[in-house]
C-alpha cells in the first residue's frame, strides 16, 4: 500500500525536481513532507501568489519548470495570478493544487472549485488524474508540456482522496526529462539570411528575452563582434551582449527601428515592447527575420518574412556564424550609421544633463549616475 502523497512526490523526484515552492495546507502539506523525505527542498510562502511568482522566476532562470503547490479553493485563485504571467512570458511552470474529494464533487465540498475549467484557457495543459495509477503519467505529461516547445504553465488538479489515501498500485518509475528538444534551421534559409544581410543598407539585430532564456550569450556576442552589426536589446534581452559593446545602439533605439531595412529578431515577440513590428515605429519596407522556438510567433503582427525560421536561438546563431566567412558590415559610409551616431549623441547628451542635476530630493537619473 502506497500513500498518495508519496506517489506524487516520487513522480516529481523521478523528474529531477530539486525544489518545490508553495504554502502548506490541507491536503497538499503531505506532498511537501514526502518531497522532503526524498530530498526535495520546500520553500514556504505566506501567500500562494508569491510562491507561484517565485516558481516562474525559478523556471526562467534554470530553464526547467518551477514547481508550485497550493491548496484548493482560494489557493487556486491565488496561484492563478502566476499562470497567465508564465504564459505571457513563456516561462516553464508546473502547478499542483489540491481539490475536493472526487466523491463529494458537486455537493458543496470544502473549498470546492472547478479548477480545470478555470485554468484550461490559460495553461498549456490542465488535467486531473482519475485514479492513483494515473498520477505519475499525468504529472509527467504536465511537466513535459510546461518544458517542451514554447515554455509555459501546466496544471494538475489533485483531489484530496488521491493525496491522502493509500493504494495498492505498482511503483511507476519515470525517466527524467533532462533537456528539451532543440532544432536548427534549414541550411538554405541560413544562406539566404546571410545574403539578405550582405545586401542590406541598414541592418539591425534585436535581442529578446528568448535569447536570454536560451543562454545564447556566447553565440550572439560572437555574431555581433564578428559582423559589427548594430543591435538593440529588449528590456529582458539586456546583458546577452554587454551594454558596453560599441555596437549597442539602445541610445538610438527609435532611429534604429524606424530606419532599419533588414532586422534579425532573436527570441523576441513583436508585441507592445517592440511596437508590434509595425509602422510608424518600424519601416514599412523592413524585412523582418524572426528566429523563434514557436512557429506560431513567426509573422505575428509585423510583416511576415519567408526567411523567418523556427529553431533554438543559440543553435541558429551558430549556424549563421558558420556562414559568415570574413564578411563584416562596413557601416561608416552609410547614412544609417551617421543617423544612429547622431541620435546616440543627442540622447546621451540629454541623459548626461539630467544625471548632473544635483537636487534634493535626488532625481533617479542622478542616483543611477552615482551608482
Amino acid at each position: 500500500m502506497t500513500y498518495g502523497a508519496k506517489i506524487i512526490a516520487q513522480a516529481l523526484h523521478d523528474l529531477d525536481v530539486k525544489i518545490i515552492f508553495g504554502l502548506p495546507g490541507l491536503p497538499v502539506t503531505d506532498i511537501a513532507q514526502e518531497g522532503l523525505n526524498l530530498g526535495i527542498r520546500f520553500v514556504s510562502f505566506r501567500n500562494e501568489q508569491a510562491a507561484v511568482y517565485a516558481a516562474t522566476a525559478y523556471g526562467y532562470l534554470t530553464g526547467k519548470p518551477g514547481v508550485c503547490i497550493s491548496v484548493g479553493g482560494p489557493g487556486v485563485f491565488h496561484v492563478m495570478a502566476g499562470i497567465p504571467h508564465a504564459a505571457a512570458n513563456s516561462w516553464p511552470l508546473l502547478v499542483l493544487s489540491g481539490s475536493s474529494e472526487t466523491h463529494n464533487l458537486g455537493k458543496g465540498a470544502f473549498q470546492e472549485v472547478d479548477a480545470i475549467s478555470l485554468l484550461s484557457p490559460h495553461a498549456k495543459l490542465a488535467v486531473r488524474p482519475g485514479g492513483p495509477e494515473h498520477i505519475p503519467r499525468f504529472i509527467k505529461d504536465a511537466y513535459r508540456a510546461a518544458y517542451f516547445g514554447r515554455p509555459g504553465p501546466a496544471f494538475v488538479d489533485l483531489p484530496a482522496n488521491l493525496i491522502l489515501g493509500t493504494f495498492d498500485v505498482e511503483r511507476q518509475k519515470l525517466s527524467p526529462l533532462t533537456e528539451a528538444p532543440c532544432s536548427v534551421a534549414p541550411e538554405n534559409k541560413i544562406r539566404d539570411i546571410m545574403d539578405a544581410f550582405k545586401t542590406a543598407k541598414a541592418p539591425l539585430v534585436v535581442i529578446g528575452k528568448g535569447a536570454a532564456y536560451a543562454r545564447a550569450e556566447q553565440q550572439i556576442t560572437n555574431l555581433i563582434n564578428r559582423t559589427g552589426l548594430p543591435f538593440v536589446p529588449t528590456p529582458m534581452g539586456k546583458g546577452v551582449v554587454p551594454d558596453s559593446s560599441p555596437f549597442n545602439v539602445s541610445a538610438a533605439r527609435s532611429t534604429a527601428l524606424k530606419e532599419a531595412d533588414v532586422i534579425l529578431v532573436l527570441g523576441a515577440k513583436l508585441n507592445w515592447i517592440l511596437a508590434f513590428g509595425l509602422p510608424p515605429k518600424w519601416s514599412s519596407n523592413a524585412k523582418i527575420i524572426q528566429v523563434d522556438i514557436s512557429a506560431e510567433e513567426l509573422g505575428k503582427n509585423g510583416g511576415h518574412s519567408s526567411l523567418s525560421v523556427v529553431g533554438d536561438v543559440a543553435l541558429v546563431v551558430d549556424q549563421l556564424v558558420s556562414h559568415l566567412g570574413d564578411w563584416r558590415w562596413q557601416a561608416q559610409p552609410t547614412s544609417f550609421h551617421r543617423n544612429l551616431e547622431a541620435a546616440k549623441s543627442r540622447n546621451e547628451e540629454k541623459a548626461a544633463k539630467k544625471a548632473a542635476i544635483d537636487t534634493m530630493p535626488i532625481k533617479y537619473e542622478r542616483a543611477y549616475d552615482i551608482i
